[in-house]
């Protein structure tokens, strides 16, 4: 029994000594305030350097606590955004309970096929004959033979 509380203090040990090294490593590589907030540098060929370096160099007042603005009075409340957004939800149930497949049929779809018909003059459609058929082959027949290959491919 002793032997494992023995053992279970040295793995503490060691786990605290380990512990306090990640911190020490971790701690070495934070920049220091100075890199942080330097200016960063310009681009000496950009157009707005000049004004840039200008702006840099004399920063202007900073603001003080009077200057942050009064907090908005027109915003709603917990309990209008959650009527809100309860309202909406219902909405929604009410359009799925009335949208579901078991909810509506299609009828008289050939009198609304033939009134949109009507609407379009649509005229009907007839098969060529056989004389429109023929000229469309002899004119077809005409073009291949005035068409020539294109040139092969180097």
């Amino acid at each position: 029994m002793n032997g494992e509380t023995r053992t279970f203090k040295t793995a503490s040990r060691l786990a605290l000594i380990a512990g306090a090294g990640l911190l020490l490593c971790a701690c070495a590589g934070l920049p220091t305030v100075d890199e942080t907030f330097a200016a960063p540098p310009i681009d000496q060929k950009s157009p707005a350097a000049a004004a840039v370096a200008d702006v840099l160099n004399a920063p202007g007042d900073y603001p003080t606590f009077a200057s942050i603005p009064e907090a908005p009075t027109d915003l709603k409340t917990a309990d209008q955004y959650k009527a809100d957004v309860t309202g909406q939800q219902q909405t929604a149930e009410a359009l799925i309970a009335a949208t579901a497949p078991s909810t509506w049929t299609l009828s008289e779809t050939d009198a609304f096929a033939a009134q949109a018909m009507t609407e379009a003059k649509v005229g009907t459609v007839n098969a060529p004959t056989d004389a429109e058929v023929a000229s469309s082959e002899a004119y077809a027949r005409a073009l291949r033979a005035k068409a020539s290959p294109p040139p092969r491919p180097h």
